[in-house]
């Protein structure tokens, strides 16, 4: 019961983040900002540097994915109305938000249920990855921090900010 608890409560997490315009835990310049929040050698930017961007190209490309199957269960209406929502409440709301502001039907609810598992396991498994090439690069000390950057960002974005 915990476990379909947490489930749900993550596929409407992952469900927010996207709906809402979800970025990486770094912003574009997000090599820049590792540089210098993590402290990089020139050495250990040549190697993190591929790492980041095979990183943020899967995401964006699950993303789209994930998107392209909620532009699926929408009607044109809805699909207008959760575009101009996008543009002016980004990284606000929530499936239950979403819901009433679009007018979903129990049947499209299930379905962005349903695609956000599939969408969470890859982002899963591409964050464990990119966990894995990142600590063959960085101390000890960075990776620690470099975690600790992505639990604060998870935790903000949970929040709403």
């Amino acid at each position: 019961m915990i476990f379909i608890k947490m489930m749900r409560s993550l596929a409407v997490a992952l469900v927010f983040c996207i709906l809402a315009g979800a970025a990486a835990f770094a912003d574009h310049d997000g090599i820049d900002s590792l540089q210098k929040k993590l402290q990089l050698t020139p050495e250990q930017m040549l190697r993190v540097t591929p790492i980041v961007k095979k990183y943020y190209e899967g995401k964006q490309a699950s993303l789209k994915v994930f998107e392209t199957q909620i532009d699926s269960v929408l009607n044109p209406e809805q699909r207008t109305k959760f575009n101009q929502i996008r543009a002016e409440r980004p990284r606000r709301g929530g499936l239950q938000w979403f819901t009433e502001k679009l007018g979903l039907t129990t049947d499209q609810i299930a379905q962005i249920k349903e695609a956000a598992k599939g969408n969470i396991e890859q982002m899963r498994a591409a964050r464990q990855e990119f966990l894995v090439e990142m600590k063959g690069v960085l101390t000890a000390d960075q990776l620690a921090k470099l975690q600790e950057m992505i639990r604060a960002h998870r935790k903000s974005r949970a929040e709403g900010h």
